[in-house]
């Protein structure tokens, strides 16, 4: 018997200085209804579309980068440079793996292709490596196994940390106490597990407070060990 679960979808807007930035776009109108309400949460922050300066991708699926373009495939955000793991870059825009892969997973490089095409041809994309400085006091983070270059975001204060961890879970409820369990959208499974456990070790050591794209509310929060698991500290 089938179980329907809630999921949340998160972006974030980041204000420093003269840079409004943005990490990820959420899924626009493409994935469900109750979703694409992201230029209407940035005009009631005080923000419009065209006053982002830049774009950080966790990754490139669907409910991360739909929101980069209108239906019309035209930029959304006509003033951002657009950050993006080069791994990410290069695998949704392989042609030898796109015509390798069945139709059901064509969509999600077709929608990525649409997303980010638009941006490319324009010159507004810029790739980074592996933990890369963003500039800020913001570094990315290598998670990679969701997608190949499934990127998280340290963002430091001092000695204060907040680890946007993009899709490191999409159901904490589950995958907090078994964090071995995967969603069948993870590109690498058994990497995506061990990253996920690495970092959920890191968070717990160092109390990290995290944040992420599937976390409700959103959530800002820390993580403790358990004795079989983890679970969100009181």
């Amino acid at each position: 018997m089938a179980t329907e679960l809630p999921a949340a979808l998160n972006s974030f807007l980041i204000e420093d200085g003269s840079r409004k930035i943005l990490i990820d776009t959420g899924a626009g109108k493409t994935f469900a209804e109750t979703l694409g309400e992201l230029p209407q949460t940035l005009n009631a922050a005080g923000t419009k579309e065209d006053e982002i300066t830049d774009i950080f991708l966790t990754h490139a699926h669907l409910d991360h980068v739909g929101g980069m373009v209108n239906k019309g495939g035209e930029i959304n955000f006509k003033n951002a440079q657009v950050h993006i793991h080069h791994r990410e870059l290069q695998f949704w825009f392989n042609d030898e793996i796109y015509n390798s892969v069945d139709d059901d997973t064509k969509f999600y490089f077709d929608i990525a292709r649409t997303s980010l095409t638009p941006y490319k041809q324009a010159g507004m994309i810029k790739t980074f490596d592996d933990n890369a400085d963003m500039g800020g006091g913001i570094f990315a983070v290598d998670l990679k196994g969701h997608t190949a270059g499934h990127t998280g975001f340290r963002i430091t204060s001092g000695t204060d940390q907040l680890l946007i961890w993009g899709d490191i879970m999409h159901i904490p409820s589950l995958q907090l106490q078994h964090p071995e369990w995967h969603i069948n959208f993870d590109s690498d499974m058994e990497q995506g597990i061990k990253t996920r456990i690495n970092i959920l070790n890191e968070i717990a050591n160092d109390q990290i407070k995290i944040t992420g794209m599937h976390l409700p509310s959103p959530q800002f929060c820390q993580i403790e060990k358990t004795n079989t698991g983890f679970r969100f500290k009181d």
